[in-house]
């Protein structure tokens, strides 16, 4: 029966691999819904500003248009803090995906070094069969002659 002397260390490559993975897929996905944010809250300055265009012809009292501006340059804030978010989820999503990569590459090392340990006892074991099986027509032959 082959037994692979690495098969702990394979495990454990998987499971960190499965670890890394799972954290790799829920940073995309807050990476996503993070820059869905930032989207939105583009569409929504977007709207802000043509809702102040459109008021353009009319007069506006100066204290109106003064908190409508004051009111743009907080969504301004917040939608550069939203976006330095974005950026450095996206940093830690591809810092996540080099770690995923290596132990993948890590645990692909290990997987084709079990399959050529594996090919080596098949080779072995017919080796042995066939030795079996030539000393055992050796012996038949020298019992039927007298």
């Amino acid at each position: 029966m082959f037994v692979f002397k690495l098969q702990s260390v394979l495990d454990a490559r998987k499971a960190k691999e499965d670890q890394l993975l799972g954290e790799y897929r829920e940073l995309a996905r807050a990476l996503e819904a993070e820059k869905d944010r930032l989207a939105a809250m583009g569409r929504e300055k977007e709207r802000m500003l043509n809702r102040l265009r459109a008021k353009h012809p009319e007069p506006q009292p100066a204290q109106e248009l003064e908190m409508e501006v004051t009111y743009l340059k907080v969504w301004n804030a917040k939608m550069d803090t939203q976006g330095a978010l974005v950026a450095r989820l996206r940093e830690e999503v591809e810092g996540k995906r080099r770690a995923l990569m290596e132990v993948m590459k890590d645990r692909k090392i290990l997987e084709n070094l079990k399959e050529r340990h594996f090919e080596e006892y098949k080779q072995l074991r017919a080796s042995l069969e066939r030795l079996a099986a030539d000393e055992t027509a050796v012996l038949r032959h020298g019992r039927k002659e007298p």
